[in-house]
């Protein structure tokens, strides 16, 4: 992968978390559905749940989730990961398809 500048590389890892977060919305709302109105009991009762989210977290951040999206980025030809961010949260300036770089299959019924 040297044909991704440190600065591309740190998009991508920003835009791989946002990703992670969403993947992992479930494990989220269960851990803070255990948190809701406790306060010192949080580090023994939701230590099950905790470990889910950091489980889930860990999984889609991990080296070979950032490798196989490195890859599935230079094979799109580069596009703005700028234009990503926008995309997700509903501004369609540029219209990009990065999300067929996380999840193929979805690209492919879109069409």
């Amino acid at each position: 992968m040297t044909d991704v500048k440190a600065k591309e590389e740190e998009a991508l890892i920003t835009y791989l978390k946002e990703l992670a977060l969403e993947r992992c919305r479930p494990a989220q709302r269960a851990y803070a559905e255990c948190v809701r109105g406790r306060f010192v009991s949080v580090a023994w009762a939701c230590r099950d749940s905790a470990g889910e989210l950091n489980s889930c977290l860990s999984e889609c951040t991990n080296k070979e989730a950032l490798a196989d999206l490195k890859e599935r980025w230079l094979r799109a030809g580069k596009p703005s990961l700028a234009g990503a961010r926008l995309d997700r949260f509903g501004y369609h300036e540029r219209p990009l398809k990065l999300r067929e770089l996380v999840n193929p299959s979805q690209s492919d019924s879109s069409k």
